[in-house]
């Protein structure tokens, strides 16, 4: 009689999943907006992906404050559609609020 034989099974070619995701190849440099209505009121900050469309943070400006609002940066008016990097803004930067 044939002598069972234990049978080994190794995941050849198969490699285990990392816990982590592989780092982007280039990191996405965060930027700080600086929302100042100049009136004296505590200006508001918000931190966002140099790449990130500034709709995302004007939402949020105008959900907290309710109205119309015109956002500009250094004199010229801000496209919501636009990132901080389509204007050169890197750091910290103050944008400047008014009523629309």
């Amino acid at each position: 009689a044939a002598s069972p034989r234990a049978v080994t099974e190794s995941p050849a070619g198969k490699k285990k999943a990392s816990p982590r995701p592989a780092p982007p190849a280039v990191p996405r440099e965060k930027v700080v907006l600086v929302f100042d209505r100049g009136n004296g009121d505590k200006p508001k900050k918000f931190k966002i992906y140099n790449d990130d469309h500034f709709d995302k943070v004007f939402g949020h400006y105008r959900k907290m404050n309710g109205g119309a609002w015109a956002f500009t940066f250094k004199g010229t008016s801000l496209d919501g559609s636009a990132t901080p990097a389509t204007y050169g803004v890197s750091g910290t930067a103050t944008i400047d609020v008014a009523p629309a």
